[in-house]
């Protein structure tokens, strides 16, 4: 976590966003989790959404209404069925109302 010298507030804690962004994946490659960030611009509708290279629905990590700001959401590897995923690569996808990204994963096991 990044700290501000001035007042020791995170600077994630501070940070308003201009814009949506979603991050890469960290760790990537991963084993046994990793940490997806997004940042969002306006409050609103969210969905994110893991996908096989198939391009089926596995897990969605996140849907709903989420606050404007920085969001990070840990994934474990798991479906939606809390069933363990094959090593692979996957894709991940933020949706919102003005925006989408996809992002590539790689599970290692």
């Amino acid at each position: 976590m990044i700290f501000d010298i001035k007042d020791g507030n995170s600077i994630e804690d501070t940070y308003v966003p201009t814009s949506a962004v979603l991050y890469q994946n960290y760790p990537n490659p991963f084993n046994p989790e990793t940490t997806i960030s997004f940042s969002i611009d306006e409050s609103g509708p969210v969905k994110l959404v893991v996908f096989d290279r198939m391009g089926r629905s596995i897990k969605t990590l996140s849907e709903g209404f989420s606050d404007k700001g920085v969001h990070k959401i840990k994934w474990d590897g798991k479906n939606n069925f809390g069933e363990s995923v094959s090593s692979g690569v996957y894709y991940y996808m933020l949706k919102t109302r003005n925006f989408t990204d996809v992002k590539k994963a790689l599970l290692i096991k």
